[in-house]
């Protein structure tokens, strides 16, 4: 819908909120300055989204046909998903880009099967006067406190040669399901005054004007 239609939808009445139309003559002077000011509000808002996902969508792909060009090197072609946790850095050192995600993650039905593996574990090596107080603390504490996201991937970087142990890990792993992902991009210049990097703001509410 163009800038104009829109201006001229609401040009002799006005939608309630509960979908009836209510004629002009019917709304207070006030109410229909309002609306007007908030539709004039919001046709530059959709403009601005409008805006950064396209120039999303464009840096995106920037920096995916820039990695690509860094993969060449070992003859690999990455993915969207595959470009995260990087910094590229300007041949000056005075700008950046960073590219990390972040993922929502929780502990699904399986981690009773790692409990039951763990729990073998630290018997077995008590029984061989081979127990690790380290992985026994952390054990207990996970299994016999809340149990977090935080903790089980500790326990995943615990190494031992020991089968066992390694079955247990791959079943804590696998009881890790990330159910959302989100990728972050920081932009950053080197600050004049004081030499050091400050991120570009692209927050609406923290703009200054």
């Amino acid at each position: 819908m163009t800038d104009n239609k829109k201006r001229e939808l609401y040009k002799d009445y006005l939608i309630n909120r509960n979908g009836e139309v209510i004629l002009k003559q019917y709304i207070s002077e006030r109410d229909w300055e309002k609306n007007i000011v908030l539709n004039e509000i919001f046709i530059e808002v959709d403009k601005i989204a409008k805006y950064l996902k396209d120039a999303k969508r464009a840096i995106t792909d920037m920096i995916l046909d820039y990695m690509n060009k860094v993969g060449s090197d070992i003859d690999k072609k990455y993915t969207k998903e595959e470009i995260t946790n990087i910094t590229i850095t300007s041949y000056d050192s005075n700008r950046q880009v960073e590219v990390t995600t972040a993922s929502l993650k929780r502990l699904n039905e399986k981690i009773k099967n790692a409990e039951v593996l763990f729990k073998k574990c630290i018997v077995k090596w008590e029984e061989n006067n081979e127990i690790n107080e380290k992985a026994k603390t952390m054990i207990n504490s996970f299994f016999g406190q809340r149990m977090t996201v935080t903790k089980a991937l500790s326990i995943c970087q615990l190494k031992f040669v020991d089968d066992e142990w390694a079955d247990a890990v791959a079943i804590l792993k696998d009881a890790i399901d990330t159910i959302n992902s989100k990728m972050y991009y920081v932009f950053k210049e080197r600050n004049k005054v004081d030499n050091k990097f400050r991120a570009i703001n692209l927050n609406f509410t923290s703009i200054e004007v």
